[in-house]
């Protein structure tokens, strides 16, 4: 896939109109490699410590994807 690179920063981006394609939703390569590069690397926020507050506590929550009739 040739969209697929190694990106050392990110540079400033134009969002006004930028559209992303739609492979990035459907390639298997592209999901590994965002998964191997980005989602291993970040922390995503799910609660706050005062809302566990007992060792084995736990937290669920529901996470949404909407898909349009353009896939």
């Amino acid at each position: 896939m040739s969209e697929l690179r190694e990106v050392e920063s990110w540079p400033e981006q134009e969002t006004r109109g930028h559209t992303i394609p739609g492979s990035r939703y459907t390639s298997e390569e592209f999901r590994k490699q965002e998964w191997d590069g980005m989602w291993t690397k970040v922390w995503l926020l799910l609660g706050r410590e005062d809302e566990l507050p007992e060792p084995g506590d736990w937290q669920m929550e529901e996470v949404g994807v909407r898909r349009n009739s353009d896939g």
